[in-house]
């Protein structure tokens, strides 16, 4: 039941005041507009005049603004990440450059930039006050930045210190991945050249228990050596058995010599044994037998010659079969030795083949190292380079520093005064109306009362 009291006095009341706004609407539409404005003109006049008397006060005394202008070039740059496994696909050169635009305009409007441009100009003001004085136009990818300032020299340093932090922060902050990127690749490169400095070491303790330079080399040396002593080796064969031919045929021939030698002591013999018997036959006539003892002594003569001469020959052909067997004899040697070399220069190459796999598997080991060592030392050099092209040169180039600005801008006097004046009497109207609608309501208050 009380809730319900209330919910009547409640609509009770809201008709009550639906009822009296009604009645003024209606007393305030029965006047005439024009009566109202006359009647409050001296009120909406006095409103303008301080109105304008003010603005044009504070405009004529205030101290002359100065404007300093900085221009800046966006630049077309490669992307600042650095690309370990395949190249990336950045955006056009001109959405990256748009981009660059509006994230540096946003960054010379941010709170961030303006706290830090105060404190390093140690400025008295707040940071909606110095962003009011910064002006930022573009067209296309050049940036205008003016900066108004109480002083010309001021407002050069204000835009010149803005825009510097502005430029830092952006290059801090655009290098960030690419410092991220660098300091991951500082860490692996160092752990690649830990590896590598392993690898080489187990490929350096491999050559000297095996003592071998390169193993391909050895192995193609010894397979040289192998096939120079197998050429020798043959060649040896064929000496010896070239030897041990003439030494047949230096036998043979002494054989045949000595054979000569026979037939030839034999005839020497018959001549001899005729000639005795001539010496000691009876001959008829002197003469006949002194012809006779001639011509046997003659044919002794020649037939011990002979016999001297193939004896000599059969000599000297002994000698030559003794000395072509001794030297088949050494190329039988050489021969042998020849096979040995072989056999032991075979079971080293044999063993040198078996350390073939090993030996591949640390200098792939080795290389694969060197070659990682290799790529991500260029990565991070690449990295390096882009960090310090970012920090220094990077996105943004100023193309028109600020100059100190030898005049004040032009005051805006009458243009303030005009626009105060309207707003004023805009002001001024409405003001009255809400006055006459006040003191109406008291006039009905007070015959309410009175009735």
């Amino acid at each position: 039941m009380l809730y319900c009291h209330a919910c009547d006095r409640r609509s009770h009341q809201d008709s009550e005041g639906k009822r009296l706004l009604t009645e003024e609407m209606d007393e305030l539409a029965s006047r005439s507009y024009g009566a109202i404005l006359l009647r409050w003109l001296w009120l909406i006049l006095l409103l303008t005049v301080v109105t304008v008397a003010v603005i044009y006060y504070r405009s004529i005394t205030a101290p002359p603004v100065y404007q300093a202008v900085i221009e800046l070039q966006v630049i077309a740059q490669e992307p600042e990440e650095v690309s370990l496994f395949t190249p990336l696909r950045g955006a056009g050169t001109k959405e990256e450059m748009r981009a660059v635009r509006e994230e540096f305009i946003n960054l010379l409007n941010s709170p961030t930039i303006a706290r830090q441009t105060i404190a390093e100009l140690n400025l008295g003001s707040s940071v909606r006050q110095l962003l009011e004085r910064l002006t930022v136009q573009y067209e296309d990818k050049f940036i205008t930045v003016a900066m108004r300032a109480e002083g010309a020299q001021a407002a050069e340093a204000l835009v010149t210190a803005h825009v510097n932090n502005a430029l830092e922060y952006y290059r801090r902050a655009r290098s960030l991945a690419t410092e991220v990127a660098e300091q991951f690749i500082t860490d692996q490169l160092r752990e690649s050249q830990e590896e590598f400095a392993v690898a080489e070491d187990a490929f350096l303790k491999f050559k000297l228990q095996y003592n071998v330079g390169s193993l391909q080399r050895e192995i193609e040396a010894l397979q040289d050596v192998i096939r120079t002593l197998t050429q020798r080796r043959d060649e040896a064969r064929v000496e010896m058995e070239r030897s041990l031919a003439l030494a047949a045929e230096m036998r043979a021939a002494a054989a045949e010599a000595w054979q000569r030698v026979a037939e030839a002591e034999a005839q020497a013999a018959a001549a001899e044994e005729a000639l005795k018997q001539a010496e000691g036959a009876e001959a008829t006539e002197a003469e006949t037998l002194e012809e006779l003892k001639r011509a046997k002594e003659a044919e002794l003569r020649e037939a011990t010659a002979t016999a001297d001469h193939y004896r000599a020959a059969a000599r000297t052909f002994e000698g030559n079969a003794i000395a072509h067997a001794a030297t088949a004899e050494g190329h039988r040697t050489a021969q042998m030795q020849y096979e040995q070399i072989i056999a032991r220069r075979t079971a080293e190459l044999a063993t040198l083949i078996g350390l073939s796999a090993e030996y591949d598997t640390l200098q792939s080991n080795l290389n694969q190292a060197q070659e990682r060592v290799s790529f991500l030392a260029s990565k991070a050099n690449e990295a390096q380079i882009k960090r310090s092209q970012a920090l220094s040169a990077g996105y943004l180039q100023i193309i028109r520093p600020a100059q100190t600005p030898g005049s004040p801008i032009p005051a805006n006097t009458w243009q303030l005064v005009g626009v105060g004046g309207v707003v004023s009497l805009i002001v001024g109207t409405i003001l009255a109306f809400l006055l006459e609608i006040l003191i109406g309501s008291r006039r009905r208050a007070g015959r309410r009362a009175a009735r």
